[in-house]
């Protein structure tokens, strides 16, 4: 085969479909401003995967998979109005979610499909929230805020023809807590601001199909995981030079994330969630916008962290020195544009932009096959636009680089083969834009 190509066994198509419903009120008051909101979302995806080899069988075998989703999501928010000491936010939240999951294992040389699993999984989340902003003076702000939230996660399953005999009832657990919120900034001229921040973020728990429904693994995987909680430290300025024209931005920050929720895959290709162990992030960012006049903007950014597993459960093996996948450990960009008047009413745009992904492992183990990331790749863009006309040239992956973006794409044959997911090459577009 030549270059971005690969071979399977079985066609893999894949059907998404996707429609969302939004809607939105607001009222500006004299005292508060009112937001309310409402969303619904239908998500369905239908997916066949090369399953050969996969479930103790020998001949090519399709893995079908249906997923339903659809969630409905509304939110209240009232925020202060005016120009007091005080400012302040209350916020009302709550989702519903629905999904079905259905996945059976097709025989190609005969016999008839078979059920791996059907499962039916709602979760309901709640949460009220609030947030004040007090000016001890002109220079120095103290925020402190917080959200109460609520979960219940209930699932079922069943159908499980690789496992006859196999039964999962259906099962609920519920979730609740505070997740705090802490700033204070002190300005000692409009142009150099400092910040301290405290965050706190909750992720619900959940289940996982029997680990023996593929007829296959052994069940050493527990059927439910834990919740998740981030706790996010950071501290960080803002400084402007040079008449403003230039813009300095930096940031050190540290996260402990306990419990931490991972998808895993079973020798056999099913996914299960676990709860790996526990990790921590520390890292530094920083950020630089140069305006020298109204024709250049030049900007960059890097971001160098350490992304750590630092605890290792015992339900699924991991090594704690190869960080948390697809966490890379160096990210940075910078680009550049030109703006001037052509003429007639006539502007001109060109800009480039270079951009950097470190190296990260797609899992836990460090395997050569899941290393992915460690690429550069460039853009350039070139616009001519009136007020009703816009033609625009874009070179994307300049130099036509190869890299792997992410190391995954069929879970029933990383056995057998690398995955990648390689850079778009090099790609020309052009593009005629006209309003009305």
């Amino acid at each position: 085969n030549g270059p971005l190509t690969r071979d399977a066994r079985v066609r893999e198509p894949h059907d998404n479909d996707f429609t969302e419903m939004s809607g939105s009120v607001s009222h500006a008051g004299e005292v508060a401003n009112l937001r309310v909101s409402a969303a619904f979302i239908d998500h369905s995806l239908q997916t066949r995967y090369d399953a050969t080899g996969a479930f103790g069988g020998t001949g090519p075998a399709a893995f079908d998979e249906d997923r339903s989703v659809d969630l409905s999501v509304a939110e209240a928010v009232l925020t202060s109005s005016g120009e007091g000491r005080l400012a302040w936010l209350l916020g009302a939240f709550a989702s519903q979610t629905n999904e079905i999951d259905k996945a059976k294992l097709s025989e190609l040389a005969g016999g008839p499909a078979r059920s791996v699993y059907r499962r039916r999984d709602n979760l309901s989340e709640g949460a009220l929230y609030g947030e004040a902003a007090y000016d001890i003076n002109k220079r120095f702000t103290v925020t402190v805020g917080g959200r109460l939230f609520a979960t219940r996660v209930s699932s079922e399953s069943d159908d499980f023809d690789l496992a006859p005999g196999l039964i999962q009832p259906k099962r609920h657990v519920s979730d609740s807590g505070v997740a705090p919120k802490f700033r204070a900034s002190y300005a000692w001229s409009p142009d150099l601001v400092a910040y301290i921040q405290y965050q706190e973020g909750f992720r619900a728990g959940g289940f996982n199909i029997p680990a023996a429904a593929d007829g296959v693994a052994p069940g050493r995987i527990g059927s439910a995981f834990q919740p998740d909680r981030l706790r996010n430290y950071e501290a960080g300025g803002t400084l402007a030079l040079f008449d403003r024209s230039l813009r300095l931005r930096a940031a050190v920050f540290h996260a402990d994330w306990s419990r931490l929720q991972t998808d895993q895959y079973l020798s056999s290709g099913l996914q299960m969630t676990v709860n790996i162990g526990d990790g921590a992030n520390t890292g530094v960012e920083l950020e630089a916008t140069w305006r020298p006049d109204s024709h250049w903007e030049v900007r960059g950014n890097l971001l160098v962290q350490d992304p750590t597993l630092t605890r290792s459960s015992d339900s699924f093996p991991a090594a704690l020195d190869i960080g948390l996948p697809g966490v890379s450990s160096v990210l940075g960009s910078a680009d550049a544009v030109y703006r001037w008047q052509v003429a007639d009413g006539w502007r001109g745009e060109a800009s480039g932009q270079l951009a950097y992904v470190g190296h990260s492992f797609l899992t836990f183990d460090g395997a050569a096959a899941s290393r992915m990331g460690g690429y550069a790749a460039g853009r350039l863009e070139f616009a001519l636009s009136s007020e009703r006309t816009r033609v625009q040239l874009v070179v994307d992956n300049v130099a036509d680089a190869r890299g792997d973006t992410f190391s995954f794409g069929n879970p029933f044959s990383r056995a057998r083969a690398r995955q990648s997911t390689p850079l778009r090459p090099r790609t020309l577009t052009l593009s005629l834009g006209r309003s009305f």
